[in-house]
């Protein structure tokens, strides 16, 4: 099967971070195109996730501006990226784990005073006390990887 194969330059220096790296780099040198997502998709992307309470890095979120624009699968087992994936419409495919089955928008329950809030933050400003990540939401997923086969 003939594909082509996408990243960017920030997952590439990751990779080559680890123990297989080298050989990764080796292998994929002649399949892998390495590009760079416009920047306002990248911030639309991060954006998405601070609205879904999802933590993401800036590097999954560049991953997801890029299958984004290219139009392309995107392979990960990251469930906080495949669900801003499946909310944007961007096919995505698991390669080790099952995948996700709903779609959770979160929220942040302090663990002193119970206040809820709808973005991550260091510590409750009411309180001082941790904050815990708490769904707000969850529905059925719609896109990914045969939403229709994961019952």
């Amino acid at each position: 099967m003939d594909c082509r194969l996408f990243t960017t330059s920030t997952v590439l220096s990751e990779v080559k971070k680890g123990k297989a790296g080298k050989r990764l780099e080796y292998l994929l040198a002649s399949r892998l195109d390495v590009m760079e997502p416009a920047e306002d998709k990248v911030c639309d992307i991060m954006d998405w996730g601070e609205w879904l309470g999802d933590i993401i890095s800036r590097t999954d979120a560049e991953l997801l501006a890029l299958a984004r624009e290219v139009d392309a699968i995107l392979l990960t087992d990251d469930y906080s990226m495949q669900n801003i994936a499946s909310r944007l419409g961007i096919e995505f495919h698991p390669m080790l784990q099952r995948g996700i089955k709903r779609e959770i928008t979160w929220q942040f329950r302090c663990k002193g005073c119970k206040k809820i809030f709808g973005k991550k933050l260091d510590c409750c400003p009411v309180c001082g006390s941790e904050l815990r990540r708490t769904p707000k939401s969850i529905s059925t997923c719609q896109s990914g990887a045969g939403a229709a086969d994961r019952s």
